[in-house]
């Protein structure tokens, strides 16, 4: 099939806008895309692109292929001195390995900048800038600066919004130093000393990678992370294998899917498989997922600690105390 050329606008150049805009290149090779990033690195958003060296993706190496070439194993094939530790920790399997997460955020954004031709009228291209809203007049967006870009489509892809205040009855504490509203902006604990205890709302993921940030700038204070549900992030356990169950069970909603999981880590458990094993199986057919759900349910906020998965550094730092 194909499709009449069209000019695509995304707001947006961290990891998901970057690769839409990848993805629908290659696609449509005749479209304009333009990506509307005001940070001058595409692809990386604050996932890949605010974090340090000790920050690990939360997935092995072999989860998180996404269909680019080189595949990102073989991309990391050619830095293996670079991943040694990672590399040890797996047992020299690099498809088993947990890696930095600046590595993929490298590997994602040497693939978009081979892509991107700013001298050509069609194909990707991107502007530095900051999009505040639609055209009045016309399809299109309005930048910062005044300048306009006219479109046919405008895709947002602007990423996850910044955290909302807890609430409560002192609210003038959001207006002081003792409130840090954004755990990953660069001076966000550029006052903190060394011995300063810290109260960390939530016990995710971030959390952990807040944690390893803070031993990282020698912060050797007393950290307490406040879960509402009294749970800690645990580690990721290899080995094992679990049969795929979903693809005879979509459409369904969420909540039936989630107590169908809940039910196949609890056989796996009996058996004395890893509950990571399941979620490895229930990946393997995100095209019922993608179709199939209709919506989300709250009943998973519950298995939310249990849907990261993270490596091996999360058994050391959650024991300091």
């Amino acid at each position: 099939m194909t499709f009449a050329a069209k000019t695509v606008v995304i707001v947006g150049g961290g990891f998901s806008g970057a690769i839409f805009g990848l993805k629908l290149h290659r696609k449509c090779p005749d479209w304009r895309i333009v990506i509307a990033e005001p940070k001058k690195r595409l692809g990386r958003g604050v996932a890949y692109g605010a974090c340090g060296p000790d920050h690990l993706l939360n997935v092995p190496v072999n989860r998180m292929e996404i269909g680019l070439v080189p595949s990102f194993a073989d991309w990391l094939q050619h830095r293996r001195a670079s991943i040694a530790e990672a590399l040890v920790e797996s047992g020299l399997d690099l498809s088993s390995a947990f890696v930095s997460r600046r590595f993929f955020g490298d590997y994602v954004e040497e693939r978009v900048n081979e892509a991107l031709d700013s001298k050509s009228p069609v194909g990707l291209s991107s502007v530095r800038g900051e999009v505040v809203r639609l055209l009045k007049d016309d399809r299109g967006v309005l930048l910062t600066d005044g300048r306009q870009i006219k479109a046919d489509i405008v895709v947002l892809a602007m990423g996850n919004l910044p955290p909302r205040p807890p609430g409560g009855p002192d609210s003038w504490l959001y207006d002081s130093g003792f409130f840090i509203p954004d755990p990953w902006a660069a001076d966000a604990f550029s006052d903190i000393t060394p011995d300063e205890p810290l109260l960390l709302i939530g016990s995710g993921l971030t959390t952990v990678d807040i944690a390893l940030r803070l031993a990282q700038t020698g912060h050797r204070g007393p950290l307490l992370a406040l879960s509402r549900r009294g749970l800690a992030p645990r580690t990721h356990a290899a080995g094992g294998a679990w049969p795929e169950f979903l693809h005879d069970r979509i459409p369904a909603s969420a909540l039936a899917l989630t107590k169908l999981i809940r039910q196949q880590i609890a056989l796996a458990a009996s058996q004395g498989i890893a509950w990571q094993r399941v979620f490895d199986a229930a990946q393997r057919a995100p095209r019922y997922l993608a179709c199939g759900t209709g919506g989300v349910s709250s009943a998973g906020a519950s298995s939310c600690v249990i849907c990261g998965r993270a490596g091996i550094f999360i058994g050391i730092v959650w024991r300091r105390g």
